[in-house]
């Protein structure tokens, strides 16, 4: 029931649970227990009755006075917080209004200071102005003018008074509508990042105080608790984790030690007694000073990442990045596909041979082996496929994508996106798919508007150690295609739970920019040196293409965006590099069908996060039919090959009955129908 001098050093030496706590606890005397040149004095201070030992009453006397200033500055943190919310959302305010006014002008071609029809059709689809704010505008209504389906519809709801055209009163109600939807979400994301901050900057002090101590430690060669001169010396010439550390700790004064002609300088700073010896509480003290250094280097971080998001008021002109690095270094080696619609591609039985069968999958499996086995264990490729390869398919339309399935956990993939067509069967189908999955399956811009998590069983991005690198990774799928997805309820914002059973679940459907922006920082933030997007977007590579725009508009926060093209098209060639103010982006297009296998690289420089940003090089792999097959992922195929015939047998004996044509009936299965 006491704590004796030697249970509270062995703790604040080896226990990572104690170690966080204290550092963060908000009482000082408790926070400087940490401190080996402080030990003796904190101690005596919190054993008030000078038994030698902290018992219970002191321990939460002690507890008592941290919560009391944990509380006082986490009001003071609330107070400071709030009046940065006001000044942001009094300046997203202002630039919001005033940009909605320019658009209105915009639409305005006659002057007329109402908006005909004409005038508004035509502007949704030419003007880029126009178009770019009404996808981010917060309304409805105005978004669903971007949508041809859609536009007639929304038109009337403007047009209040039914005199045909939009007027300024109109106009602004529904910006008023908008805007106050943009600083909801303003707000939320404010509070989703301050979690993430603090969650994250805690999680860097307790690492970055127990490096600063082994670092001490091993400089201290004879263990006396304090550093000489020729300890430092050798320590900051000899040690690599010493030099790593002391190099990118925050600090000048500690990185001039690297530095031959300021080490006596430098050593002199740090000597605050001048003594000629730097104790425990110099080396904290200067340790305590990196850190302010690295946490304020973080927040700036996350600031401008907050303005490369969108979702800032701010705004602000950003660095432009340097060219891709193209000398050599680590080679990151990648396999990806498209879709997986035609995974029979002519499999057939032999009589005499009934092992040899091919296909289409079977065959994109040996040359995943083969690309495997030429780069070897140590530089294994990852695998992935960007989505719509269980729904959009023939086979899919009886199989409901279970076809699928068994081929795809037999290839090694790492993880895959969702497409649109993946939810043509509902959401309960997506999950049970997922969950069959022996990888993870990533939708990033689709999120349950009841929970606010992924939905169906999917995850929003991945995080992955690859060959000592970190890579990031993320899926989105054509939102304008996701909203009129007849088996989702799109919803604008959060809601209940409360929906009715059998129908589809509300959904929050996120532009491909906007998701791309957020979660790029994000993984960025958490140390991604490359940012991977899975884009089930369709169309080709270039500047106009849906890949090359999200390319323009992600402003740093993806590096490589891999589209999945039409069908039918010619394999492709290459990968095409999207220059903006802020940042590089690849571009490069999935080969659909399993037609080819698109063989990528993303070369970084040696140390991490020490470079330019990443070059690539990719090439399309052509599969020809007559290619070597995996005998087993074949049998996979046929089978699949002759469920699709029963389920066509089950089809057209139901057929000879009466069929139920109801909207309720054939939602979740349009295809078939």
């Amino acid at each position: 029931g006491t704590l004796t001098k030697e249970e509270i050093l062995h703790a604040v030496k080896n226990e990572d649970e104690v170690q966080k706590f204290l550092i963060s606890c908000g009482n000082q005397n408790l926070s400087d227990l940490m401190v080996p040149s402080k030990l003796e004095k904190t101690l005596a201070e919190l054993d008030t009755d000078k038994s030698g030992e902290v018992d219970l009453p002191e321990w939460e006397a002690a507890i008592a006075q941290a919560l009391a200033n944990k509380l006082e500055q986490r009001a003071k943190d609330r107070a400071e917080a709030a009046a940065k919310a006001r000044a942001e959302n009094e300046a997203f305010t202002k630039e919001f209004l005033n940009k909605a006014r320019e658009v209105f002008e915009l639409i305005d071609k006659d002057d007329s200071g109402s908006l005909a029809i004409d005038e508004i059709t035509t502007a949704v689809k030419s003007d880029k102005v126009v178009k770019d704010f009404l996808k981010t505008c917060g309304d409805e209504t105005l978004m669903f003018l971007l949508q041809p389906k859609r536009l007639d519809h929304a038109l009337r709801e403007l047009d209040t008074d039914g005199s045909g055209e939009v007027d300024i009163d109109e106009w602004e109600e529904a910006i008023q509508r908008g805007l106050k939807v943009r600083l909801a979400q303003l707000a939320e994301d404010r509070e989703r990042r301050a979690r993430a901050a603090a969650a994250e900057d805690g999680a860097f002090t307790a690492e970055f105080m127990a490096a600063a101590r082994k670092v001490f430690d091993l400089i201290d060669t004879d263990a006396s608790g304090l550093l000489d001169h020729d300890e430092i010396k050798t320590g900051v010439t000899s040690n690599q984790e010493v030099i790593a550390f002391v190099k990118d700790c925050g600090n000048q004064n500690l990185q001039d030690l690297l530095i031959p002609e300021k080490i006596e300088k430098s050593i002199k700073t740090l000597d605050t007694s001048g003594d000629g010896l730097i104790d425990a509480f110099e080396w904290e003290a200067i340790i305590e000073k990196a850190l302010a250094a690295k946490l304020d280097e973080r927040a700036k971080a996350r600031a401008e990442e907050a303005i490369a998001s969108g979702l800032s008021a701010t705004g602000g002109k950003k660095r432009r990045r340097p060219a891709p690095w193209t000398g050599g270094g680590v080679e990151l080696p990648l396999l990806i596909f498209g879709d997986m619609a035609d995974l029979n591609g002519g499999a057939k039985g032999n009589k005499s041979q009934k092992k040899k069968v091919s296909g289409a999958g079977a065959r994109l499996c040996a040359a995943i082996e083969d690309e495997r086995e030429e780069c070897g264990k140590e530089n294994e490729p990852l695998v992935l496929f960007t989505g719509n390869s269980f729904g959009a398919s023939f086979e899919g339309t009886v199989t409901r994508g279970d076809h699928v399935v068994p081929t795809a956990n037999a290839m090694g993939v790492y993880c895959g996106g969702v497409g649109p067509s993946d939810l043509d069967y509902g959401c309960a189908n997506l999950e049970r798919i997922a969950n069959a999955c022996n990888f993870p399956l990533l939708l990033s811009n689709v999120s349950d508007a009841r929970t606010s998590k992924p939905l169906a069983g999917t995850q929003a991005s991945r995080l992955v150690t690859w060959q000592g690198r970190k890579v990031g990774i993320i899926a989105v799928a054509a939102a304008e295609k996701l909203r009129d997805c007849a088996t989702l309820e799109v919803v604008s914002g959060n809601t209940g739970s409360d929906s009715q059973k059998g129908s589809p679940p509300p959904v929050r459907v996120e532009d491909e920019d906007a998701c791309v922006r957020r979660l790029g920082g994000e993984l960025r933030r958490n140390g991604a040196e490359v940012v991977i997007v899975l884009a089930a977007v369709g169309g080709g590579t270039g500047k106009s293409s849906p890949g090359g725009e999200l390319a323009q508009a992600a402003n740093g926060m993806a590096d490589v965006i891999v589209v999945s093209g039409p069908r039918g098209e010619a394999p492709p060639s290459g990968a095409h590099r999207h220059e903006t103010d802020e940042a590089y982006c690849w571009v490069v297009r999935a080969p659909p069908q399993l037609a080819c296998l698109l063989k990528m690289s993303v070369i970084l420089p040696e140390e991490p996060h020490s470079g330019p940003p990443p070059h690539l090089a990719a090439e399309a792999l052509n599969i020809a039919p007559g290619a070597r097959a995996v005998d087993a992922v074949g049998r996979l195929a046929v089978v699949a090959h002759r469920g699709v015939a029963r389920g066509l047998a089950t089809t057209a004996a139901v057929c000879e009955g009466t069929l139920d044509c109801s909207a309720e009936s054939l939602r979740g299965g349009r295809h078939l129908a």
